[in-house]
């Protein structure tokens, strides 16, 4: 598990398990796709540029993209975004979701049955050796758990859902780790409460993955 304060902590841990030399995907559990270079919007902030840069598309901040290692760190057909609204994204993010044919299933998918959402990602990536997860806190719907960086009122997926969904695709044997991103505490109740809440369920999506063998380490 790696806990970090946004999204591009992701670079770091897609390229430290692709030295294993073995097939890595990643799922992305996410309200936006993290798309975005610095060419395409004047929104400077790198936390929503994460996955264009382990695709490494054009106008990719080179000294970021190549910072951990060799690139693309991904192909598309390595990815899966899951509790997406498009809607939320910007034009070349749609444009980019288009043109790479990227898969995904968005939130309102995810929310009428998670576990249904969880087994056709996980299918999507069949020819997959190790699977990574990465959480965005901004997937919980903030009027559900108000904890995410990013307070998107009425769009995501409730904490339960969100459990339900990891459940899942941590169980899957071939799952490898996961990275934490955009939870911000300050938002919750003083008395630390919301920030257990979500500990508490993220304990429970991951007690599966605890008792089953991960992806083996040997190289193929």
């Amino acid at each position: 598990m790696v806990i970090g304060g946004n999204c591009t902590l992701t670079l770091g841990a897609v390229a430290g398990h692709q030295v294993s030399q073995q097939r890595v995907g990643l799922l992305c559990v996410d309200l936006h796709t993290d798309l975005n270079t610095p060419s395409s919007t004047s929104d400077g902030a790198l936390d929503w540029m994460g996955v264009a840069h382990l695709l490494g598309l054009e106008g990719s901040l080179p000294s970021l993209a190549s910072s951990v290692g060799s690139t693309p760190l991904l192909r598309p057909d390595d990815l899966v975004f899951l509790g997406t609204d498009v809607n939320s994204g910007t034009d070349w993010e749609r444009d980019q979701l288009s043109a790479l044919q990227l898969r995904y299933l968005d939130w309102r998918t995810v929310a009428a049955d998670p576990e249904a959402a969880a087994r056709q990602a996980l299918a999507w990536l069949n020819m997959h050796d190790r699977l990574l997860v990465h959480l965005d806190g901004d997937v919980i719907d903030f009027i559900d758990l108000s904890l995410s960086e990013n307070t998107s009122r009425n769009l995501g997926l409730t904490l339960d859902q969100t459990s339900r969904l990891l459940t899942v695709l941590c169980g899957d044997p071939r799952f490898a780790g996961i990275t934490i991103a955009e939870i911000n505490p300050l938002h919750g109740a003083e008395d630390g409460s919301t920030l257990r809440s979500f500990v508490e369920a993220l304990a429970d999506a991951l007690a599966p993955a605890a008792l089953t063998p991960g992806p083996s380490s040997r190289r193929s």
